[in-house]
């Protein structure tokens, strides 16, 4: 959430989801003009697996494993990457 407050009238959003099976594909509806999906996880890529098979667009997975999360600057770092 810091990514989308540091860096406003960008052309980003997020999803937060809460139940990871059955995945929700429904809610991937919410972002129509999405050309990426960067996927930032506490684990090997699941979630980011689940996304490719309901998307069009590239899916970039952030895997981070040891319970840390990720960081704003992570993060930022990866948007600016696959712009």
């Amino acid at each position: 959430m810091q990514v989308l407050h540091d860096l406003p009238g960008e052309n980003i959003g997020h999803l937060r989801l809460k139940l990871v099976w059955p995945f929700a594909e429904s809610l991937l509806e919410k972002f129509p003009n999405a050309e990426t999906f960067i996927i930032p996880e506490q684990n090997l890529g699941q979630v980011a697996r689940e996304i490719e098979r309901h998307v069009d667009g590239a899916v970039i997975p952030v895997p981070k494993l040891g319970g840390a999360l990720h960081t704003p600057g992570e993060l930022k770092a990866v948007l600016e990457e696959h712009r």
